[in-house]
Order: C-alpha cells, then structure tokens, then sequence
C-alpha cells in the first residue's frame, strides 16, 4: 500500500470534531436515561478513574458497560449522584484537564459537596508550570519525546482531549473559591491521607499534586 494510499484510509477513519462531539453529548443522554450502576460505594470516591480501577474506592467514570459491575457511570459535568457528605476523602489523578474551567469548577463544587467535613481531596492534574520551564530551559526529565517546548506545549493543550490547563496558582485559588481550605502542593504519594496516595507513576513527570481540606 502506497503512502497516498494509507493517509487517504487514515482519513477515512478519522471522525470530524463534531461528530465526535455529538456522539458524546449522544451517549450521556442515553446514560443519564437508561444506565444502571452496579458498581459498589465505597467510602473513598476515585473521580475519572479511567482504566485505574482502585480497591475501596468508588470509582466515577463515563458510563461503559464493559466495565459496568467496577466503574459507576456519570457524565460529571452534571452534579454527582451521591448525598452530601457520603465520603471519607476523594482522589482526581489528570482528570480536571479534560473539562471546560466552567465544568472544572462545577466539578469540584460537587466533590466539595460529598465529602464529610474535615475530609481530604487530593488533585493531580499535568502542571502548566513543568511545561513552561521545558519551554524556556529545556532538558527536563520525562520531556524527552517532545521535539521542541512548543511541541510540549501544544500536546499538553491540544492533545489527550485536554480542555482547560492549570498551575498551582490556578488550581489553589480553583479550590478556594468552592470552599476548600488547608490548600497545599504536595510531592509523588506524599499527603495527609495515606489511603489516597495512589498516585501513578507513568504521571509522576508531569504532576501538580495539590490537597485540600472540607
């Protein structure tokens, strides 16, 4: 097969913007309509766990079937399911990214709101700051396949369905502004709430880790 031949396939194959927007906003509907849970609450609420599924934890995600009885489906840019105060901590790893700063807000209006006071809510998100010192310095660990700090930038931005970035100053002020207090920038799986520091280590190059107390 020609070079021609396999980008005139790879564009057949790649779905407009659009369409792929509609059939997202599809799915949520038909979700928020007819999905059920059977995914078990836990005292410990894992927020877009993606494929991280974590034991005692009740891991929030997009509605899936495949993955039904481990992930209880939400759209969560509508207010989570759960009464006030239901958890004892709550945990984002690189989640808040993939939200317009509107949905970001209202999400963690939501968490605020489900955790029992005195609770910890441990936010990991990619950190612009990381980004912009490869930008101006180079040669930073875990930037290695970027090309250039432009291409960094791009990716972090552009790529990944990412929808909004944040540095500690944003994700500080983010939090306060729900009612967070006790707001501090933590390291890897280092926090005041051992149960929570599940961090991954394929995100570690690129991490905010930021705490915050109800």
């Amino acid at each position: 097969m020609s070079k021609t031949d396999q980008l005139r396939r790879a564009a057949r194959r790649r779905v407009s913007p659009l369409r792929k927007q509609l059939n997202f906003e599809l799915k949520s509907c038909l979700g928020r309509r007819f999905f059920r849970n059977s995914a078990s609450i836990e005292d410990y609420l894992h927020v877009g766990c993606g494929q991280n599924i974590l034991a005692g934890f009740t891991n929030l995600d997009f509605y899936s079937h495949r993955s039904k009885a481990r992930v209880f489906g939400h759209d969560l840019r509508y207010p989570l399911p759960f009464a006030d105060g239901r958890f004892a901590g709550a945990l984002s790893e690189h989640t808040l990214e993939h939200f317009r700063p509107e949905h970001a807000s209202s999400l963690l209006k939501e968490i605020y709101r489900v955790l029992r006071p005195g609770a910890v809510f441990r936010c990991i998100v990619p950190d612009l700051g990381i980004y912009m010192r490869f930008y101006s310095q180079g040669a930073l660990p875990g930037f290695e396949g970027f090309g250039s700090g432009c291409e960094a930038i791009r990716s972090l931005t552009q790529s990944h369905g990412h929808l909004s970035v944040w540095d500690e100053e944003l994700l500080r002020r983010t939090l306060s502004e729900v009612g967070f207090r006790q707001i501090q920038r933590c390291d890897y799986r280092v926090g005041n709430n051992p149960d929570l520091l599940k961090d991954q280590e394929r995100h570690r190059w690129e991490s905010l880790y930021m705490e915050a107390v109800k």
